[in-house]
């Protein structure tokens, strides 16, 4: 039943690649002082991988099921960790209004 899921796990796990291959490339070299264009990159990255972070749990509820709201199973776990992630800090707003101030500078 849950393969009508399929599609929409090989694309999270593709972005999933794509961004950590990213984050790697931009960080090797993203804290080089006035570079400012890396420095948005890495914030987009951020806000990119906690997003897909959010939206990864969210697809492992839907095909685990009622099964995910169980206090005690480890989606649940991770779904109470994912909401935790845009109000850390560096808070989902911190992050958004960093990358408006590096772009409105370029």
């Amino acid at each position: 039943m849950n393969a009508v899921f399929r599609n929409d796990v090989e694309s999270a796990w593709q972005e999933a690649e794509q961004l950590a291959s990213a984050l790697r490339r931009v960080l090797a070299t993203a804290l080089q002082p006035g570079d400012s264009e890396r420095r948005r990159r890495v914030v987009e990255l951020r806000l990119t991988a906690m997003r897909l972070a959010c939206s990864a749990v969210a697809l492992e509820a839907k095909v685990k099921g009622g099964q995910a709201y169980r206090a005690e199973s480890p989606t649940a776990r991770r779904q109470r960790e994912a909401a935790f992630l845009p109000i850390q800090s560096p808070t989902e707003g911190q992050l958004l209004w960093e990358l408006q101030q590096l772009n409105s500078s370029m």
